[in-house]
């Protein structure tokens, strides 16, 4: 799970499935899920923060592809505030996961999230990020 001051979003590691709810707004308390294609692309242009942006995106990406238009270059950009805790988050694992764990755990979502296989860049960047924060540890 992870949150902005705008969004909350939960990635569900068996599936690929990602969840999310507006936290301020005009759609404050709606799962991400409940709005139209329409309320999608107006919340992504309401958002102020860049982390809320790029998670909007993966979401796009993943349930309604093409809908925000042209991303800017940086788009997959990882957020810079990874740390320990996040990065177990992001790969779904435990304190104390080993580095097998960490690479096993990696694999198999990056085989869901590349970009390539319908996934995201953001997500796919994220879960690269987490791998090897947790490995250079």
């Amino acid at each position: 799970e992870t949150s902005t001051q705008e969004l909350r979003m939960r990635l569900d590691h068996e599936s690929g499935d990602i969840y999310g709810e507006v936290l301020v707004g005009r759609h404050e308390g709606r799962a991400l899920s409940d709005l139209s294609p329409i309320e999608i692309k107006e919340l992504y242009l309401a958002l102020k923060e860049t982390e809320s942006r790029r998670l909007m995106e993966a979401y796009a990406d993943r349930y309604h592809p093409k809908i925000l238009g042209p991303k800017p270059e940086d788009s997959s950009a990882v957020s810079p505030e990874m740390t320990h805790g996040r990065a177990l988050k992001v790969l779904g694992l435990s304190t104390g996961a080993t580095k097998d764990e960490i690479v096993v755990a990696h694999r198999r979502l990056i085989q869901r999230m590349h970009p390539d296989r319908g996934g995201s860049s953001f997500l796919a960047a994220e879960l690269n990020a987490a791998k090897k924060f947790l490995m250079e540890e």
